[in-house]
């Protein structure tokens, strides 16, 4: 479909490049996240919405092209107006979760207590006994056999 169009063939690669390094930004970012410094915390944060941002250019170019073919729509098989049907619900999906990841990234301006942060607390639970401890059955529960 796209071989005789090699414009498109290269915005296509050109756009997984740029999913690409926003993964790898996201990812660095989120592993020094977790620091002690307060300079490499931000450095981290920093690299978090870069990540984000080059994810929403990725987005918007992806429901960009979508919108694009809707038009010729009418010209599909109904085989492959069900899989345009389907990639609009799967965009929708995409942006829903898009926008809970970016949630913790862009707290809102006052610190209310209703803000939950999305960064673990490393406290240590206290172990459970696995298996539980065996306690013994009441008589009236036992097989009289």
């Amino acid at each position: 479909m796209f071989g005789e169009n090699t414009l498109l063939t290269r915005g296509f690669r050109l756009l997984g490049l740029i999913a690409i390094v926003g993964f790898i930004l996201s990812l660095v970012g989120g592993i020094n996240g977790t620091s002690t410094n307060p300079s490499e915390i931000n450095q981290a944060k920093t690299l978090r919405h870069v990540g984000s941002i080059l994810f929403a250019v990725v987005y918007g170019f992806l429901v960009a092209v979508h919108i694009g073919y809707w038009p010729c729509a009418g010209r599909l098989t109904k085989a492959r107006r069900t899989v345009c049907d389907v990639h609009s619900q799967l965009l929708l999906r995409v942006l829903t979760h898009f926008l809970h990841s970016c949630s913790s990234l862009y707290p809102p301006p006052c610190h209310s207590s209703a803000f939950v942060s999305s960064t673990p607390s490393y406290q240590r639970t206290p172990a459970r006994p696995y298996p539980p401890p065996h306690r013994p059955q009441p008589a009236h529960c036992r097989n009289s056999i």
